[in-house]
Parts: C-alpha cells; sequence; structure tokens
C-alpha cells in the first residue's frame, strides 16, 4: 500500500460544544470567504485542540 498522506487520520477528541463551536466558526468563515484556501479537516484539527 502506498502511503500519498491522504490516509484516514482521526480528528482531536473534543467535548461536543467545541465541536459545534468549531462547525460554527467554519460556518461564518465560508460564508466570509475566509476559508477560501483552507479545507475543513485541516481547520478542524487545530480548532478542536483549543
Amino acid at each position: 500500500m502506498i502511503d500519498d498522506g491522504r490516509a484516514f487520520r482521526p480528528l482531536p477528541a473534543a467535548p461536543r460544544a467545541r465541536m459545534r463551536a468549531c462547525g460554527e466558526e467554519w460556518r461564518t468563515m465560508k460564508r466570509d470567504g475566509a476559508a477560501r484556501d483552507k479545507n475543513w479537516r485541516d481547520f478542524a484539527e487545530t480548532c478542536l485542540k483549543r
């Protein structure tokens, strides 16, 4: 099997409230155009660790 960096990697564990807050922040960024060069998984990995 070739590892091209796209293998499944789970998101960090976080309470439901934190997950919801990250989702809201992501939706706001998408709406405002601030997420153009980002993807959800990279954003979520950072956000859920806060």
